[in-house]
């Protein structure tokens, strides 16, 4: 799966998901087409320590989780609750 890469003004990369297309659409209103994803499966299949992932970019609530932040939290090798 090719993912979609986007470099901040700083160097960072980071690859957007969103929890809805409503809020894809606010952050970037020329997305017409798009692909749901199992967030486990973006875990297990990371392909690089540079990238982030940003859940809801633009979104007050946005969350960025750093490549060994993807692999752990969302492959459920977290610490235990």
């Amino acid at each position: 799966m090719t993912l979609p890469v986007f470099q901040q003004e700083d160097g960072a990369q980071l690859v957007p998901v969103f929890t809805t297309p409503a809020r894809m659409h606010q952050a970037l209103p020329q997305i017409e087409r798009y692909h749901l994803v199992p967030l486990g499966a973006l875990a297990q299949g990371w392909p690089s320590e540079e990238l982030s992932l940003t859940i809801d970019a633009g979104a007050p609530e946005a969350v960025t989780l750093s490549a060994t932040g993807v692999r752990s939290l969302l492959s459920g090798s977290g610490p235990a609750a």
